[in-house]
């Protein structure tokens, strides 16, 4: 019987493909947190920081959410104060982007579903990351194929465990 040779080549047709983001979106939930208070109570329990994509819009989405953790009603003024505050505002592009979110008032007749397509395309991410680390794993593996096979089962369930929970 003839013997088969593994082809030591790997598929790279998914390393030249964007990392999914949708910024729109993430602008979007932004500026309807900054605009509406009601709104935020409801984002704050759909999304993490983490959940964005942008570094900027992290840093803006933890400023939110440290405001009302104060009790400081949100708005243009406090947020771009408060960013000044902890050296951020200019990193996160000045207080003319805190206005232009804030400016996007069309943000608050689709939020929800602007708060979805930011929750998925995180855990998409997260699945990206999470499957690049598995096959790290396994190309690296010990000589215990059970360590490798439980290792990977965790890497994986801590990404399933982030959808149920924000379901």
């Amino acid at each position: 019987m003839p013997s088969v040779i593994a082809n030591d080549t790997t598929n790279d047709s998914n390393s030249t493909k964007p990392i999914p983001a949708n910024i729109e979106a993430e602008k979007s939930v932004l500026a309807a947190c900054i605009l509406n208070a009601d709104i935020l109570e409801e984002v704050l329990i759909k999304l993490k920081p983490d959940d964005f994509f942008r570094p900027a819009h992290k840093i803006i989405f933890e400023a939110i959410f440290n405001l009302n953790a104060r009790r400081i009603p949100i708005d243009q003024i406090s947020l771009a104060d408060n960013l000044n505050a902890t050296g951020q505002l200019d990193v996160v592009g000045g207080r003319s982007y805190i206005v232009e979110l804030a400016d996007n008032t069309f943000a608050l007749t689709n939020w929800s579903n602007h708060a979805d397509i930011v929750k998925r395309t995180s855990i998409l991410r997260q699945l990206i990351f999470a499957s690049a680390g598995i096959t790290a794993l396994a190309y690296n593996a010990p000589d215990d194929l059970d360590e490798v096979v439980e290792e990977a089962e965790k890497t994986l369930f801590q990404v399933t465990e982030k959808r149920v929970s924000s379901s």
